[in-house]
């Protein structure tokens, strides 16, 4: 049998248009690709940890749905591990610091100063802080307004690694119940549950929002706009009168149709944009409150 390996994927479509560039990312929500880079607007790149044949299935699917080229490379997994760590120090997010955990938890003496910090493990679970989508997010956790309001019913809809809900659960010390669609990831946001201690805080299940029962009053989804867009009816139906809603995996090109999505049922509280460079899109992240 096969055994699952790193492969790092390029795509190009010959027709970027606006239509394929929603197909493609509407495809990456259902192969769980939750983090790439945008080359340019027809080029993107991301990372998959799987067996060969199942990589060029998907890439055949790609291929086959919307008219593109691809190249494939193989990544030893202990290459990427060393690579990771090595360009990975603690990052300080406010008063959050996230560590790296490799064998065993690092010691945090030089950042005692600060009110929280996290440890995560690299896995398969997107969110380690680095992505401008997360740590956006965390940057907007710590808002006062957000700590006034006294949120006692959290969730966490694509936990991914698990690191908003852990936040989330540090800064409010509230039960959060996070979910993923991905079984990898529930595994990884496990992992890091319990470095942080947090077994007992964070009910983590695999699917997705149909998992959500009753009405929530601080809702974080950090995922794409395209479904963030269709999802906004039922994200709004588990939300309680007043409550706030935090999102990002928003692409620059995508944020007026969003804004003008959720606009409807939410005023927008606030929102923050990462400077785009030549290897990533500019991203949004986004406070809204429930009319």
């Amino acid at each position: 049998m096969m055994s699952k390996i790193w492969h790092s994927i390029t795509l190009e479509l010959n027709n970027p248009n606006f239509e394929n560039q929603q197909k493609l990312f509407f495809f990456f929500y259902q192969e769980n690709i939750k983090t790439f880079t945008e080359i340019d607007d027809k080029t993107y790149r991301f990372e998959l940890y799987e067996q060969k044949d199942t990589i060029l299935k998907i890439c055949s699917s790609f291929k086959n749905a919307l008219s593109c080229t691809y190249q494939i490379e193989e990544i030893p997994e202990e290459d990427w591990k060393t690579k990771w760590f090595e360009s990975w120090e603690p990052l300080v997010i406010e008063n959050v610091v996230v560590h790296p955990v490799n064998l065993t938890k690092p010691n945090t003496d030089k950042h005692q100063e600060y009110l929280h910090n996290i440890f995560i493990k690299p896995g398969l679970g997107f969110g380690t802080g680095q992505h401008a989508t997360t740590n956006m997010l965390i940057n907007l956790l710590q808002r006062d307004y957000i700590k006034k309001s006294n949120p006692k019913k959290i969730c966490d809809l694509g936990t991914g690694s698990g690191i908003l809900a852990i936040v989330a659960n540090l800064l409010f010390k509230k039960e959060i119940i996070a979910v993923d669609i991905d079984p990898l990831a529930v595994d990884n946001a496990k992992e890091n549950v319990n470095l942080n201690n947090l077994d007992a805080s964070i009910l983590l299940k695999v699917g997705g929002i149909e998992l959500l029962h009753g009405r929530y009053n601080l809702f974080i989804a950090n995922l794409y706009a395209e479904l963030l867009i269709e999802l906004k009816e039922q994200i709004h139906s588990k939300l309680e009168n007043g409550a706030y809603l935090l999102l990002s995996g928003i692409m620059d090109k995508c944020w007026d149709e969003l804004l003008k999505s959720y606009s409807v049922n939410f005023d927008m509280i606030e929102s923050l944009k990462s400077n785009p460079t030549e290897t990533s899109p500019g991203w949004h992240a986004v406070v809204f409150k429930m009319k």
